[in-house]
């Protein structure tokens, strides 16, 4: 019997666990690790654990000394980084990492050393920016590298690094005088309001306030520069009919939330008309119907709890919402599709709608007709459909006729 065969009729489970100890090492050898095994042989592996046996190798290391534990490493896992080595051999690593062995293992070269920066020379310093990140500027350098870029700016090597293209620096509007940034103003952002130049050009509208310059970059005109607190309450009613003359409460407080604000801890919210609601509670079904009719006359369900909630919570209650039609009223009955006659009936309603072309994809959804497209597949498809109805002919020869009227010109 070949070795295949013996373990597919699961000659392991007859042995007992000294024997499966015996063969593995016979097998694999002794210095053979479970990772390794898994690699090798995961049948044999999955004998082990249901055992739950050990192997000489995993006992063997615990009982090591320093050096022989440094030595295993150098034979077996030298020139590993200390990532690789955890992935390797997880119970190694832990050895390691147990007795304070790690510092052998070295880092990952992208990983540095704790004050890696800070023990470097101001000339080592330049050199590895040049070596490794000439070409970034200021922002780009610190994303990239943070630790580095806080130690040259603390030891004053910022300059080595450039800035973004188009940044100025924080001292270019602080050297100008009044006249030069009012100057540099009607140059560069002429025309254009504050808000406009603070998303442009933060540093400069905050340079313009400091130096008191501010009044010579214009306010948008649509934004008003009101100081509402100080007006008295007979000087805010007035400003209310000036501007806001015939709004309910409600849409003052969507234009203008902080004068609504005010009147509201004055207590002048009184002077400003409240939206009257229909008092549907003391009307009849039949005038609130009439109600219904007169001023949303077709309107399904839906849409009239778009635009009055009220009278369609009143219309609810009292069991007069039947008397509206729903959406699914203006729908076909199921199954009137899938007879040809009404399908082609419905078909040149819509073609003769697209100005007598066959709609796409998407112009039968936009005309709500995406079940007209779907039930198209009750009646072989697209351009079966397009067949019977006589569609490509018509084109055709619509085409014809067109090229006749231009040969005729020509």
């Amino acid at each position: 019997m070949t070795y295949k065969e013996r373990r597919s009729n699961g000659f392991l489970s007859e042995m007992d666990d000294e024997e499966v100890l015996r063969y593995t090492y016979k097998l694999h050898g002794k210095n053979i690790t479970k990772v390794e095994l898994k690699e090798i042989d995961s049948s044999l592996l999955n004998e082990i654990f249901k055992r739950r046996l050990r192997l000489e190798n995993q006992l063997a290391r615990r009982f090591l000394t320093d050096e022989e534990v440094i030595r295993y490493y150098t034979l077996r896992y030298k020139g590993l980084t200390r990532g690789d080595l955890c992935k390797e051999d997880p119970s190694f690593w832990a050895i390691m990492k147990n007795r304070c062995l790690i510092e052998i293992v070295p880092l990952n070269s992208r990983v540095k050393p704790k004050r890696y920066f800070s023990n470097m020379k101001d000339k080592e310093i330049i050199k590895y920016y040049k070596n490794n990140f000439s070409n970034l500027s200021r922002t780009e350098l610190q994303r990239k590298n943070g630790g580095f870029y806080h130690n040259i700016l603390k030891r004053g090597l910022i300059d080595i690094v450039p800035l973004a293209n188009g940044y100025r620096g924080d001292s270019f509007f602080f050297n100008k005088s009044d006249k030069e940034l009012i100057i540099f103003y009607k140059n560069n952002y002429n025309g254009k309001y504050r808000s406009q130049v603070e998303k442009l050009d933060g540093s400069f509208i905050h340079v313009m306030r400091d130096r008191g310059l501010i009044s010579y970059i214009p306010l948008n005109p649509k934004r008003r520069n009101i100081n509402f607190s100080k007006m008295s309450d007979k000087e805010l009613i007035d400003f209310y009919h000036d501007n806001y003359k015939g709004l309910f409460i409600g849409q003052v407080q969507k234009k203008d939330a902080s004068f609504y604000n005010l009147l509201r801890e004055r207590g002048l919210v009184n002077h400003i008309p409240r939206k009257l609601k229909n008092n549907f509670s003391k009307m009849s079904d039949r005038q609130i119907l009439s109600y219904y009719k007169s001023h949303y006359p077709g309107i399904t369900r839906g849409k009239l709890a778009e635009n009055n909630r009220y009278l369609y919570n009143n219309l609810t209650k009292r069991g007069l919402i039947k008397e509206i039609k729903t959406q699914r009223a203006n729908r076909r009955p199921i199954g009137y599709l899938m007879k040809w006659a009404n399908y082609k009936k419905e078909l040149e309603k819509i073609i003769e709608e697209n100005n007598g072309n066959f709609p796409t994809t998407r112009q039968f959804s936009k005309m709500n007709e995406s079940s007209l497209y779907a039930a198209s597949k009750y009646h072989g498809g697209k351009y079966a459909v397009m067949e019977k109805i006589g569609y490509n002919q018509k084109k055709e020869e619509e085409l014809a006729g067109e090229l006749e009227e231009i040969l005729k010109e020509i």
